[in-house]
Order: structure tokens, then C-alpha cells, then sequence
């Protein structure tokens, strides 16, 4: 039995909005030292075209801490860029706005962003 494309599609987006208002539950942002990477990366991918933490001195000084760490004379994540690289797009119209990576902000576009990402995943496994 073959259901119309709109009742195909109902249910995964029905999940996707049942994930977003799940993760966002708590209201606030649950991270690490594995999450500030993929937070800044992001306006670092947007505004230099670049994968490196240079920018952000305030993130690894006066040392280096173990989420980042200094190669070829540049610092970079400890950890893969892929969650960052998929945020972009939610970062794009903030960061070109002129949104500062020390926004009290940030923290609630990178958790967007993951739920986003999260929901859309979800979704994608669903249908």
C-alpha cells in the first residue's frame, strides 16, 4: 500500500520538530572542551577561509589546552572539523552581521546549530 508523498513526508518532519523541541528542553548549553572547537571554527571558516584557531588568542592563552594544538606554526583542533563545517550554515548571516566571537550569543548558535544538525540526522535515518 503506497501512502501520498504528504503523509510520506509528515512523519519525518513531525520527528524533526519533535527532536528540536527534545533538545532544547534544558534551555541551555551542555559542552566541553571537545564542543569549543566547533564553536568557533565556524567564524573562523566564514571570515578567513580557514580551518585555524589563530584568531582566537582569548582560547589558548597563556597555554595551549589539550581541545587545540600548535602545528606548523598554527593552532588547530585536536578533534575533526566535521561538526563545525556542517554549523556553518547556521553561523553565516550572525557572523557576516558582525557577530563577535565573544557574544554571549555564541553559545546558543552553536546549540541551534547541534540541534539542527541532530534533528536533520534524525530525520534523514527516518525516512
Amino acid at each position: 500500500m503506497r501512502f501520498p508523498g504528504s503523509v510520506r513526508l509528515r512523519s519525518p518532519l513531525l520527528l524533526f520538530f519533535i527532536a528540536v523541541f527534545i533538545y532544547n528542553l534544558n534551555g541551555r548549553t551542555l559542552g566541553g572542551g571537545d564542543s569549543l572547537p566547533a564553536r568557533y571554527l565556524p567564524f573562523s571558516i566564514i571570515k578567513e577561509f580557514n580551518f585555524d584557531f589563530d584568531e582566537f588568542s582569548f582560547l589558548y592563552e597563556p597555554e595551549v589546552p589539550g581541545f587545540l594544538q600548535k602545528r606548523n606554526g598554527h593552532i588547530i583542533s585536536t578533534y575533526p572539523p566535521w561538526a563545525a563545517v556542517l554549523a556553518v550554515p547556521v553561523y553565516l548571516v550572525p557572523v557576516l552581521g558582525g557577530l563577535s566571537p565573544m557574544s554571549p550569543l555564541v553559545p546558543l548558535l552553536e546549540k541551534l546549530a547541534a540541534t539542527l544538525i541532530t534533528a536533520l540526522s534524525i530525520m534523514v535515518f527516518y525516512s
